[in-house]
This record gives structure tokens, C-alpha cells and sequence, in this order.
């Protein structure tokens, strides 16, 4: 008995520990792969911002900023949880934006944790070809 009530208890905390909240503001970059490689190239980050709020409805309305330098663009997000350490995030229109072209993103990413601070990290591709990762994305939650 007491072996099923240690096992109960590790459970529940284990699924809390990835039960947090996306909620706040995540700053990092993206890169884009090499040609046909999985390998970044160098100097190609581009700076990247995602801004969570919480619905009451318990869904996000998410926000993404990249900023090339010479073009800025804003989009809304459509965020879907694929499990407790996993999300999907798509860029579903153009808000604002400082040149006339503009790919949407879909971004692959897993929640993860490292020394106090939680980070999204995976791949990203084009909406138009959503099956071939582009590069890959890191952000963390910003205190």
C-alpha cells in the first residue's frame, strides 16, 4: 500500500513539473539549416519574441515579433498543445509589418527546463511547406 501511495505521489509531481504555465514573454532566435543539412548556418539568427497571454477559456493568444533588422514583422499565433512538454505554434496572419514579403511559421517545440530557467526549443518550417524543417528555434521565458 504504502509502495502504491509513493508511486501516486511521484506521478502527480512529475506531471506538475510540466503543467506550467507558457503565460509572459520568451525572447530568443532562430536559425536557419544549411542547404539541405540539419546543420545551422552560421551568423543567421534572427532575433524572435513571443508574447503568451492566458484566455479565460484556459487557451493563449500569442503574439510573435521577428526583426531582421531591416524588416519587422508581427503576426498572431495559433497555439495548440500537443502534450504536457510539447506545443505548436503557428503564425495565422501578418498584424504588422515593414516589407511587403512575409512568410508564415510553424514551430515545433518542446518545454524544457535548465538551471531555474524554461526554455521552447525544436524546429520551425514555412506554412506552405510544413513537413520540411527550415532551421531551428530556441526562446526562454524572460523573468
Amino acid at each position: 500500500m504504502k509502495t502504491l501511495l509513493l508511486c501516486m505521489i511521484s506521478c502527480l509531481f512529475s506531471v506538475a513539473a510540466f503543467s506550467q504555465s507558457l503565460q509572459g514573454t520568451w525572447d530568443g532566435s532562430f536559425t536557419y539549416y544549411m542547404g539541405s543539412t540539419r546543420l545551422p548556418s552560421p551568423g543567421s539568427d534572427v532575433p524572435l519574441i513571443l508574447k503568451f497571454e492566458f484566455n479565460t477559456d484556459s487557451s493563449y493568444k500569442v503574439t510573435s515579433i521577428t526583426n531582421r533588422g531591416y524588416d519587422e514583422v508581427t503576426c498572431s499565433v495559433f497555439c495548440r498543445k500537443l502534450s504536457v512538454d510539447s506545443v505548436v505554434l503557428q503564425e495565422m496572419r501578418v498584424i504588422k509589418r515593414t516589407q511587403e514579403a512575409s512568410s508564415l511559421l510553424i514551430m515545433t517545440l518542446k518545454i524544457m527546463t535548465r538551471k531555474k530557467s524554461t526554455y521552447l526549443e525544436g524546429t520551425w518550417a514555412y506554412s506552405s511547406s510544413p513537413g520540411i524543417p527550415r532551421g531551428e528555434i530556441s526562446v526562454y521565458k524572460k523573468k
